[in-house]
């Protein structure tokens, strides 16, 4: 179906006019705010199309299944945001190649896994383990191994795995599905050590109407494939969940925030009261929240080329 098929039929089911139309989207968002009758007919007539972000919006607004009309509708190109997003993928393919070559050595065909309620990941003491090669695990809270599996099970948070051939954990990420309304607690925590989102997370279960957060943990380095595999991941699960309004994630280096700040993020809050924070400043080093809403996220229309062209290769038969 394409997108003036979709106005079109919901229009007959409102049975509106398309005055009517324009009106009703008029009132949904203040990115309709100016739109007119010609504009719309224009779009139902299929003569041109909104951006991406305007049609996701109509879609959400809809209920529609947003995974397919994220890969099959053929959307307005922006060499700017192409351009934006290249440079962003650039800069995580870099750091793979860099730790593929001097953390991993070689691992032919490792494993790629995605956990969920039905296949959580059980061996959790061995994340620690596999986070070493990164940061020091003194700085954060850590949470029980019962505890990950029961948040797992839950559906609320999920965990993707890369492990060798022989069943090492070699790296892993993943995300944590809070209500709209903690997010400002679960920001605040992140900058403490993390003790606070503890109480909230014991009482955490899946909603497909209130609105949520996908807080994540940065993705961890191991090879360019690992990193194709974790972002399509992330847009799959944004695609299948409208319900989810944003992403948070914390960077510890400033280099790393800044590519985050060129393709869309924002800072939320910075570290404030760390200790040697002047001294970690001159190293390149400072805790950032960043954000961005799923819809500007998603509307990047370099990311859509690139998570068309993931899962074409997904249906290539392998040889």
């Amino acid at each position: 179906m394409t997108f003036s098929d979709c106005l079109l039929r919901h229009r007959w089911r409102l049975k509106y006019s398309q005055q009517e139309m324009t009106v009703r989207l008029s009132w949904l968002d203040d990115e309709f705010k100016d739109l007119s009758l010609v504009t719309y007919s224009r779009w139902e007539r299929n003569v041109n199309m909104p951006s991406i972000k305007k049609i996701l919006k109509i879609l959400i607004f809809f209920k529609e299944d947003l995974l397919d009309f994220y890969i099959n509708t053929p959307f307005k190109p922006s060499m700017i945001e192409e351009k934006a997003f290249n440079r962003f993928l650039a800069y995580y393919y870099y750091f793979n190649d860099y730790w593929a070559l001097c953390s991993y050595g070689v691992h032919e065909h490792p494993v790629f896994t995605e956990h969920d309620e039905n296949n959580p990941f059980t061996e959790t003491g061995k994340i620690q383990g596999s986070l070493r090669k990164f940061i020091e695990i003194s700085e954060l809270y850590r949470k029980s191994p019962d505890e990950k599996i029961t948040l797992q099970k839950r559906g609320v948070m999920k965990l993707l795995t890369c492990k060798s051939e022989q069943g090492e954990l070699l790296t892993h990420t993943g995300w944590i599905l809070f209500p709209d309304s903690k997010k400002a607690i679960i920001t605040n925590s992140i900058l403490n050590g993390g003790k606070e989102i503890i109480p909230i997370q014991k009482d955490l279960s899946v909603s497909t109407t209130e609105p949520s957060v996908m807080f994540m943990r940065p993705i961890l380095h191991f090879s360019r494939e690992w990193f194709d595999f974790v972002l399509n991941k992330i847009i799959s699960t944004l695609l299948l969940n409208s319900n989810i309004k944003e992403i948070i994630l914390p960077t510890r280096t400033i280099d790393s925030s800044k590519e985050l700040l060129q393709f869309g993020f924002n800072v939320v809050k910075t570290e404030c009261s760390a200790k040697n924070l002047k001294q970690n400043k001159q190293k390149g080093l400072e805790l950032r929240i960043m954000r961005i809403s799923s819809v500007d996220l998603l509307s990047n229309y370099g990311l859509n080329m690139w998570f068309k062209e993931y899962q074409h290769k997904k249906m290539m038969p392998s040889t």
